[in-house]
């Protein structure tokens, strides 16, 4: 009896399949490069974003193996000289895509490793850019206060945020940068109150007229709030008695190193006691 020809429909369509697995992990893995590539482009920065890359390409490799392992089994039940030929031919090239795809994941594992690296050196400049940041928004402030008269001993005194107050009895204060930097005795005068970090709140500017020992026209005293950004005047104002005190004027520092005047109660009578 003749026998009949075997089928080899089922193997062709397998190794259709097999075909189009391989050619769509192959084009698969093109996109997965080229998206890895153009972000690698971009910088460090964006070193976080390789990872679904990353596991993009292990997904492509697993359908590849998955197809070789296909492949390798219909080889076992192909009993046709030519297709197990085709087949094999085929099967070494899937293998040979399969090792250049895992030495591209290779490359891409180490790339993302080397992000990691760079990731923190970015995150080292951001730190020191801050610090900058933060350096940028303090300011000093220097209060002065002059006259013109002979013999007059004006005293000027500059009230912090925190309530010190400071004047040629008490130049300092714990916990503070400030300082009373100048005191004249004998005018004509200068004055100078100055801190080096000046933090933000409310200041407030006084005078007092010590002595005027009788001997010159009472004095009338300028003065003026210097910063890093330039210079703010302060009203003129005249003292017309011993050991009285006038409120000059109140200025405020605020977050940003900005320091602005405020003139609305300038001249205003605080008695023979502090500037508080």
């Amino acid at each position: 009896m003749k026998k009949s020809s075997r089928e080899i429909n089922v193997f062709s369509v397998s190794a259709l399949d097999l075909f189009a697995s391989a050619l769509g992990a192959f084009i698969v893995m093109s996109m997965i490069f080229m998206v890895f590539f153009t972000m690698t482009s971009q910088g460090a920065g964006q070193a976080e974003d390789i990872q679904p890359a990353l596991d993009r390409c292990e997904n492509a490799l697993s359908q590849t193996e998955a197809a070789l392992a296909q492949c390798g089994s219909q080889l076992g039940q192909s009993v046709d000289a030519s297709a197990l030929a085709q087949c094999q031919s085929d099967l070494a090239e899937a293998e040979a895509r399969n090792a250049d795809l895992q030495s591209d994941l290779a490359a891409a594992q180490a790339e993302a490793a080397s992000g990691g690296v760079v990731a923190e050196q970015l995150d080292a400049v951001n730190a020191d850019l801050e610090s900058c940041r933060r350096a940028l928004k303090k300011t000093f402030v220097l209060v002065l206060a002059s006259w013109s008269t002979n013999e007059d001993d004006v005293d000027l005194h500059v009230v912090d945020p925190r309530g010190n107050e400071f004047y040629f009895g008490d130049t300092s204060h714990s916990g503070s940068d400030a300082a009373f930097e100048e005191d004249n005795v004998d005018g004509p005068g200068n004055e100078i109150w100055l801190h080096p970090n000046a933090e933000p709140g409310r200041y407030r500017v006084c005078y007092k007229l010590f002595s005027d020992y009788g001997a010159s026209p009472l004095p009338n005293v300028r003065g003026s709030v210097l910063w890093q950004e330039g210079k703010i005047a302060i009203p003129e104002i005249r003292l017309t008695a011993d050991s009285e005190v006038r409120l000059a004027a109140e200025f405020d520092v605020d977050s940003d190193g900005n320091v602005s005047l405020d003139r609305s109660r300038s001249g205003r009578r605080l008695g023979t006691g502090s500037c508080g």
